[in-house]
């Protein structure tokens, strides 16, 4: 079995809890994303805020959801995997 990516011992004495509730397909991509990648969750949520602050930084944020969007207009995971692949 892999070893687990793990912040090193004493590094993670300020971290705090991040919870929220997806819908099941997200979860499920969410954590095939972390076996594919051999990366702990904690990572990826990491990279994926870094990516975003750098697509906001670059213009690039039009993807991101805005306090003014629809839970109905934003992009489902599928629709979202489906982007991935014609990119």
């Amino acid at each position: 079995m892999a070893a687990k990516i793990r912040r090193a011992r004493g590094s993670a004495i300020d971290v705090v809890g991040l919870f929220v509730k997806v819908q099941p397909e997200v979860k499920d991509s969410f954590e095939n994303l972390a076996v594919a990648t051999g990366a702990s969750k904690w990572a990826l949520i990491e990279a994926m805020i870094a990516h975003a602050e750098q697509d906001l930084a670059n213009g690039r944020g039009d993807w991101l959801p805005t306090a003014d969007s629809e839970q109905e207009a934003l992009l489902s995971a599928q629709e979202v995997k489906q982007l991935k692949k014609s990119a």
